[in-house]
């Protein structure tokens, strides 16, 4: 993600919050490996990531309703952290994301097979 694309969306959009999306894919279906991410993100993370600027986490997982009965699917757990604006969020980009990003890969390595991606979303209409 390069802040500069962030800063000229500021400009170019209405203010207002940001949400960071962090998704985690977790391969075969792997209830335990789900249950124990979703834990150090409760546990661990989400508390660092708030003391790090963001105003508000919540953490989401996809519920598949086309899946197939009885067969191992992906799993997917998304954190959503809500920083008050695009100055906010790159200053937790520059100061902070690097550091949070080595400690969940030391608490969960690639060879564990998480898949992440991460966007930003702003909230455009709400009713």
């Amino acid at each position: 993600m390069q802040p500069t694309n962030l800063t000229d969306a500021g400009k170019t959009e209405n203010g207002g919050p940001i949400i960071y999306v962090v998704s985690a894919v977790i391969p075969g279906g792997d209830l335990a490996l789900r249950d124990r991410y979703v834990r150090w993100l409760v546990e661990d993370h989400i508390g660092k990531l708030r003391a790090a600027g963001a105003l508000r986490a919540e953490v989401r997982q996809r519920i598949d309703v086309d899946a197939v009965p009885g067969a191992a699917a992906e799993l997917l757990v998304e954190g959503h952290y809500t920083f008050t604006d695009v100055a906010a969020l790159e200053r937790y980009l520059a100061e902070s994301a690097q550091a949070l990003r080595v400690e969940g890969l030391v608490a969960f390595p690639v060879q564990l097979g998480l898949l992440f991606e991460r966007r930003v979303t702003r909230v455009v209409v709400s009713a």
